[in-house]
């Protein structure tokens, strides 16, 4: 069975999405439905609104930090965010990954052998990617935190 990961259920009424929870409080929730208003009037939508978590498959993210070497921790991270993905693809067919997004925001620290080390030692546990920063032409890139200042 699966476990139960709901907090925020999204709905749609005449008027546009609305959130509906417990767990908020009202002028949280009253900044967030104007948030969505705003974001609407700009064309912007959300897909998954108005759906379950158990509705949509999981796009697993790990976003190492191109610093020096994978360690045993970012490992073990990537391994479960991989293993979620995988069985999300047995699950929904399709819809589900498991993503690398490159955190070099620390311009000072990171370098290209370091981000390229990272990637050949996840290559080497056998965690293989389905979208990240050495793929062209996949649909939510770019997958470099760096390169991704324009969406913010």
């Amino acid at each position: 069975t699966r476990s139960v990961r709901t907090s925020i259920i999204w709905k749609r009424p005449a008027e546009g999405w609305r959130m509906s929870t417990t767990s908020k409080t009202e002028e949280s929730t009253t900044k967030t439905n104007a948030m969505l208003d705003h974001l609407a009037s700009k064309g912007i939508t959300f897909p998954n609104l108005g759906k379950s978590v158990e509705e949509i498959p999981p796009r697993m993210r790990f976003a190492p930090s191109p610093t020096g070497s994978l360690h045993v921790g970012g490992a073990r991270t990537a391994l479960y965010n991989w293993l979620v993905a995988q069985r999300g693809k047995q699950e929904y067919g399709s819809g589900a990954a498991f993503v690398v997004r490159v955190e070099d925001t620390d311009l000072d620290r990171s370098t290209k052998e370091s981000e390229l080390s990272v990637l050949a030692d996840l290559q080497w546990l056998g965690l293989t990617w389905d979208e990240g920063p050495d793929m062209e032409y996949v649909p939510y890139g770019p997958y470099r935190q760096s390169e991704r200042n324009h969406i913010y």
